[in-house]
């Protein structure tokens, strides 16, 4: 039988001043904890001492809302080289989990290849 215990999440505190240096030890410490964490647990807490807007904060979330509203049939097309890096979804054992991987997601290509596909006829303010 299952474990019952709670999964602790990453905290990253990018308030440090070394953390405001990318390549430092820290920042790429950070870097490969974050990847585990999203790789693991599909997300990580970040304390920022930053704004970040309430209109940026809510284009995030109705962009991703656009994405999974998405119908199934469209979603499933995105299929990647790597198993598990395309849609993720469907499955019985966890029927509300779904997960969209994309390719090349930190170049201007891959993301409009991903938004190409999802929105045949144009989504510019998702990429």
């Amino acid at each position: 039988m299952g474990s019952l215990v709670k999964p602790e999440l990453l905290v990253v505190d990018f308030t440090k001043e070394e953390m405001k240096k990318a390549g430092s030890i820290s920042w790429s410490r950070a870097s490969k904890e974050i990847r585990t964490a999203l790789e693991n647990h599909g997300c990580f807490i970040a304390l920022y001492d930053g704004l970040i807007s309430p209109d940026l904060h809510e284009a995030i979330f109705n962009a991703a809302d656009q994405l999974f509203d998405l119908p199934t049939q469209l979603k499933i097309q995105n299929v990647n080289e790597k198993p598990y890096h395309g849609y993720i979804g469907q499955m019985p054992i966890v029927p509300l989990h779904e997960g969209l991987g994309i390719d090349y997601a930190t170049t201007l290509d891959g993301v409009q290849s991903f938004t190409n596909l999802m929105w045949p006829n144009g989504n510019d303010s998702f990429r």
